[in-house]
């Protein structure tokens, strides 16, 4: 830019006016392009700032305006006991006909064959745990007929068997005891309260050598059963016995 700071002193000293200022044309320019930066820069981050509010606002306001939707009020019902409650007050014959309609309604897709095994399955359940109320109870004619009701339904039910003939021994029917007991070992040859009860009976008899042998099968398969012939007041005609003694001692550890 010297030439023309050249040309304006050669004017000026033709028009003899040494107070005419020189003007740097460089700087001048180089400020007004600094400005102008200045200027674009603020623009630009005055834009910025206002897109930056108008997204925030784009995004939070429907939120707010937006009213939300009045929510339906859930329904108060009646809350009615489960059948289990109401089997505890109910007499016995609702509670299995509450068991037994809840069955069939909880199951309407099942097969008929499965619904009736399902059904015969709770209807004995339910019998047996009526008729071992009434043998704890004392009521043993009552009992008697509930057993006999479930091996109608099921004639392998052991426990069935095994009750009956306690209660037969209870009343001195040995012979139905016998029997009662017999049938639930042909069923399960291993059975445990058979063996025992048979050897609580025939020590009642005062006939120690059934007894023992009876005894002797029903520790063989559970050495608890030792155990409780201590303390069974059934076996007291074999407390004494030597053989007696030496089968429920307690094994050294």
């Amino acid at each position: 830019m010297s030439y023309i700071n050249d040309a304006l002193r050669k004017a000026r000293r033709e028009n003899k006016d040494d107070d005419w200022p020189l003007i740097d044309v460089f700087s001048t320019a180089k400020t007004e392009t600094a400005r102008s930066s200045r200027r674009l820069w603020a623009a630009g981050i005055l834009a910025v700032l206002l897109l930056v509010t108008a997204a925030i606002a784009l995004l939070y306001w429907p939120r707010e305006k937006q009213s939300r939707p009045d929510q339906p009020k859930p329904a108060v019902t009646a809350v009615l006991p489960s059948a289990e409650k109401k089997a505890v007050a109910a007499p016995e014959s609702v509670m299995l006909e509450e068991m037994l309609r809840e069955t069939s309604e909880t199951r309407p897709d099942a097969r008929p064959e499965a619904q009736e095994s399902t059904v015969d399955s709770n209807e004995i359940d339910v019998r047996y745990a009526q008729a071992l109320k009434r043998q704890n109870e004392g009521q043993l004619d009552q009992a008697e007929a509930l057993y006999r009701k479930v091996l109608e339904m099921d004639p392998d039910h052991l426990a069935s068997l095994n009750n009956l003939g306690v209660i037969f021994m209870q009343q001195n029917r040995y012979g139905e005891a016998i029997a009662s007991f017999n049938d639930a070992l042909d069923r399960k040859g291993d059975y445990v309260d058979a063996y025992y009860n048979l050897a609580c009976l025939y020590a009642r008899k005062n006939d120690t050598k059934n007894s023992m042998y009876f005894l002797k099968k029903a520790i063989g398969f559970n050495p608890e059963a030792g155990q409780w012939a201590i303390r069974d007041s059934d076996l007291k005609t074999l407390v004494n016995l030597p053989e007696f003694k030496k089968l429920v001692q307690v094994p050294k550890r």
